[in-house]
């Protein structure tokens, strides 16, 4: 047919090979995207996952019971600390 330009045999797998170069520089970097991608999946969920644990080490550790914010626990400490000195606090 008109238009079309006759190619050598040499000149086609000189351009099978570019094609196919290219498919695998695609695969690769398709291939390290998705390995990427996997990696930042797995750091974000055990970063979620030690967060969840470590806020939850006090109720593990002690019950349901909030010691730490508990504003007249804070209070009763200061006052007992202020009547009778830190010696007396500490032991």
């Amino acid at each position: 047919g008109e238009g079309k330009i006759a190619i050598l045999p040499s000149e086609l797998l000189q351009e099978i090979r570019g094609r196919m170069a290219s498919t695998a520089e695609w695969l690769l970097r398709g291939s390290l995207a998705i390995l990427v991608l996997a990696f930042c999946v797995g750091q974000c969920y055990q970063f979620v996952t030690r967060a969840y644990t470590i806020r939850l080490h006090a109720i593990n550790e002690y019950g349901y019971i909030i010691h730490e914010f508990d504003p007249w626990f804070n209070f009763r400490a200061a006052q007992y600390l202020h009547d009778n000195g830190w010696k007396a606090f500490v032991n």
